[in-house]
């Protein structure tokens, strides 16, 4: 599984769409409420509680997983076409 990481991470849409669901699922998992944000303790044991669900952990794998496979090739890794690239499109060479 060979994926272009340098191009990848370069990309704020690859943060975006790795970072929306892993914190939807810690939030869910973890039974957050707004009203852990105001306490460090509670927002402590409300991650606690997002650790200690092996369902919640699997999920986020899965997540984390799903944004990083390619779609459009056969397999896990990128496309000879995106090991290739040294920038990102439009960026400047």
């Amino acid at each position: 599984m060979k994926i272009n990481w340098k191009i990848r991470l370069k990309s704020w849409r690859t943060w975006l769409l790795a970072i929306i669901p892993v914190i939807t699922i810690i939030w869910s998992a973890g039974g957050f409420q707004v009203s852990d944000l105001d306490s460090w303790t509670q927002l402590g044991l409300s991650f606690m509680t997002f650790l200690k669900s092996p369902a919640a952990i699997i999920a986020v794998l899965s997540a984390l997983i799903a944004t990083y496979v390619d779609p459009t090739t056969k397999g896990l890794g990128d496309s000879d076409l995106s090991l290739s690239k040294k920038n990102l499109k439009g960026e400047d060479k």
